[in-house]
């Protein structure tokens, strides 16, 4: 059995960068890949994402009503996207590397080059899709 790791918005949900970041917009997105998609039955599913706490229950909601299968969801509670700055990019790639590391992720599914090549430089075990 594999563990795959996904983030969630940009990887398995569509991302309008031009939207507004709250959580109306994120309930109104569509999948941009399944995990059922590129994922074998036995495999565990991770879902990595860096919403807040406070939207667990509405990103679940999501997640069911998009029939998007889950083994674990881990929110990471970080600031919204500054993707000019590049100590959010590091902040980004440490948190999800941490989560990497203790759920030992052996492929893990990215949209955000920058942090899909931090978390590819530094962890060799982990191989990385950049979506």
């Amino acid at each position: 059995m594999r563990t795959i790791g996904f983030d969630l918005d940009g990887t398995i949900a569509d991302l309008d960068v031009a939207g507004k970041f709250d959580l109306h917009y994120w309930l109104s997105r569509k999948v941009n890949i399944n995990p059922k998609d590129v994922t074998d039955d036995n495999d565990r599913i991770v879902i990595i994402s860096a919403r807040p706490k406070k939207w667990l229950k509405a990103t679940e909601s999501w997640l069911r009503m998009k029939n998007i299968r889950y083994d674990k969801l881990i929110l990471l509670d970080l600031p919204i996207p500054s993707h000019t700055d590049l100590s959010w990019f590091k902040q980004h790639a440490l948190a999800k590397m941490d989560v990497i590391v203790k759920e030992k992720v052996d492929v893990y599914y990215e949209d955000i080059p920058q942090i899909a090549r931090i978390i590819d430089a530094v962890l060799p075990f982990t191989k990385v899709v950049r979506v």
